[in-house]
């Protein structure tokens, strides 16, 4: 049994595991339990029913069967007493026995002279409780032929049988069902036992809890289908949703032979998938035709900047202007080659260019020029012989340069930075690991997105915030992936993976 709380209520188990599977069940496995309910609720109340009427009809059968034979029997077992006596079941003919016997009654007579005579099987000897019993039946009188008379006249043609009374329930056995005449020759009466009606009543039953599986089979097995059936233009616009990229969305669903309630759902999902893909188509165009137009005028800034900058008086105020403005023109045109690879990215157009390479080699290369660029920072390569790798070399060198070249920058005065690869079965794997104060927690989730730099107060020297981006889309062009491993007090650790 259930525990009970302290409020004396049941356990919540059953009532908890029935709300977590409707919560977290697929939509199908909820519309088989909810038809299942259903259909066990209407088979319980359809059960109920039919077992009432069932009883009802049953027992009202059996007491007309009953009555007839009281009828029959009764006159001519009163009679064969008063006229012959001695036992009963000596004087009672074959085809009385025998319909006694078919139907399952029994019986019991009292004489004229108040002498109760049993036949097998009556259920109870209390002659006071018989003779109490029989005191209301009312009284019949018969011809020779045992036909019932009218009072004061000839034989009823309106009636077949005597006055048959159904005796009260209980009364004058509990648990039978008894039916009672009286003549002048005495009282007869007639009884079934109450198995006489549990006997069908549990074969209905047994029908019953063997049909009640198969009906719910079959309920389960239907709801399943038509929610399958249902939930396929569901199905239909998730794979598509699953298939659709920024580089490809122009997949559409065909609505023919679908529902209008689906169909419309679908109509606005093509519709959403069509506004996407225009937005998409503008947004690829316009920073590919950008980064393009932007090309021409900041390549003739830089010719007239250089210009100035070669006329002006060595160590001028003149000089030096121009040689600032010629350091932001730099800068400007590498935001705009940056930002003409992501949107070479971004419409599907930059693909690597793979070549077979020594990766511990480059690595070393690169590790050389940020010692030139860092002199201050030691620069420490962990690696074991030379490896060989099929991808994009130069894209895979920008890739190296822009990890330690943020591992350089962003370290204390004095510290280190340590490169290490390793190798596994899948592929290669490179962590840049640095001395240098830890990300601020603010940024940690959005280190990878762009125009975001770990920390916006330093000035814009520091860093456009393009870099990881880039380093990071660089890397799952080649089908591997760049992700940060730890940022604490000790350091910050940045894992290159690519494949063999």
């Amino acid at each position: 049994m259930p525990r009970l709380d302290r409020n004396g209520s049941g356990s919540r188990i059953p009532i908890c595991a029935v709300k977590s599977l409707w919560a977290g069940g697929s939509f199908r496995i909820r519309m088989v339990f909810f038809s299942m309910v259903l259909a066990a609720v209407g088979l319980i109340g359809f059960a109920a029913l039919s077992m009432g009427f069932y009883q009802r009809e049953l027992q009202r059968n059996l007491e007309r069967e009953l009555e007839t034979i009281t009828g029959q029997a009764g006159p001519a077992i009163l009679r064969l007493i008063s006229q012959r006596g001695g036992p009963i079941a000596d004087r009672l003919s074959a085809r009385l026995l025998a319909r006694l016997e078919q139907f399952g009654a029994v019986y019991a007579v009292r004489t004229e002279s108040d002498r109760w005579v049993f036949g097998p099987e009556w259920p109870t000897k209390k002659t006071g409780t018989l003779n109490r019993a029989v005191e209301e039946l009312p009284f019949s009188v018969f011809d020779s032929r045992n036909r019932p008379i009218r009072e004061g006249g000839p034989p009823d043609p309106r009636s077949g049988r005597p006055n048959v009374r159904i005796l009260p329930k209980n009364d004058p056995v509990d648990g039978w069902t008894v039916a009672g005449v009286k003549s002048v020759d005495g009282v007869a009466l007639f009884g079934f036992s109450e198995e006489k009606v549990r006997g069908p009543m549990g074969e209905l039953v047994s029908v019953l809890l063997l049909a009640a599986p198969i009906a719910l089979g079959l309920v389960a097995a239907g709801a399943w289908f038509l929610s399958s059936r249902a939930m396929r233009p569901i199905h239909r616009l998730t794979e598509v949703a699953g298939e659709v990229t920024a580089e490809d969305l122009g997949k559409r669903i065909a609505t023919e032979g679908v529902e209008r309630e689906f169909r419309e759902l679908i109509d606005v999902f093509n519709s959403m998938l069509g506004r996407l893909e225009q937005s998409f188509s503008q947004a690829k165009r316009f920073g590919q035709d950008a980064a393009h137009e932007l090309n021409t005028p900041l390549t003739v800034l830089t010719g007239k900047v250089e210009e100035a900058l070669a006329s002006a008086e060595d160590g001028s105020s003149e000089q030096n202007a121009m040689g600032e403005l010629a350091d932001e023109i730099a800068r400007l045109r590498d935001i705009v080659r940056k930002l003409h690879l992501l949107a070479r990215i971004d419409g599907g157009a930059l693909h690597p260019d793979n070549e077979g390479f020594d990766f511990v080699e480059l690595t070393k290369e690169v590790v050389s020029e940020m010692r030139e660029v860092f002199p201050e920072i030691r620069f420490s390569l962990i690696a074991e012989g030379p490896l060989h790798l099929e991808a994009d070399r130069s894209l895979t060198r920008q890739v190296l340069l822009n990890l330690t070249n943020n591992a350089g920058r962003y370290n204390r005065s004095g510290g280190k930075v340590t490169v290490t690869i390793k190798r596994d079965r899948k592929g290669v794997h490179l962590t840049v690991e640095n001395t240098g104060s830890p990300i601020p927690e603010r940024a940690i989730d959005g280190i990878f997105d762009r125009f975001t730099r770990a920390d916006p107060t330093r000035g814009s020297k520091e860093g456009l915030g393009l870099g990881l981006s880039l380093s990071r889309e660089f890397a799952r062009i080649q089908g591997g992936d760049l992700k940060l491993v730890s940022s604490d007090a000790s350091g910050t650790t940045f894992e290159l993976w690519l494949p063999l």
